[in-house]
């Protein structure tokens, strides 16, 4: 006797998240985007890069369009708030996007301001930081970041003269 058996070669469709899990997606990831904010403002690397998945699938793009993996990021993140003082992230704006249930590209839209020791300061009016989630053992973490922004604007220490 000869069993014959039919295996389907089509892929389930992964089940949609709720109206309640996207939700409660959503309100992780915005509060692991509100805490990078503010270790950006205390200039505190350890607090930003909390949520990142240090593997090999991350990847940041800067704003000089280059490409670096995490370790390299880190490293260029670590250069490039030694000589500041102090850092301000304005919000303006946010924005989720949807790409199936185990990821999540976030937005956040807003003015940046960097402070010298010296009390030069470096703007940009526009700054725009593109962070992809991916739920990673029940946890978001963020493997691709790019960023963009507006032309740097430098202003210098403002010198009061005596009258």
């Amino acid at each position: 006797m000869t069993v014959i058996t039919f295996v389907s070669c089509t892929s389930k469709e992964p089940k949609q998240m709720t109206a309640q899990e996207l939700d409660g997606a959503k309100k992780e990831i915005k509060n692991i985007s509100d805490q990078m904010l503010a270790a950006i403002d205390k200039l505190d690397l350890d607090a930003f890069f909390k949520d990142f998945s240090n593997s090999a699938e991350f990847l940041f793009i800067g704003t000089d369009g280059k490409s670096y993996d995490f370790q390299s990021y880190v490293d260029m993140s670590k250069e490039f708030v030694k000589p500041l003082s102090e850092s301000s992230f304005i919000l303006n704006k946010s924005d989720f996007r949807v790409l199936s249930n185990d990821l999540m590209l976030y937005i956040n839209s807003g003015a940046w301001d960097l402070a010298f020791p010296t009390g030069d300061h470096i703007k940009f009016d526009t700054y725009t930081i593109n962070c992809l989630f991916k739920k990673i053992e029940n946890q978001w973490k963020i493997i691709f970041l790019q960023e963009s922004g507006s032309p740097a604007i430098e202003i210098p220490k403002v010198v009061k003269e005596d009258t």
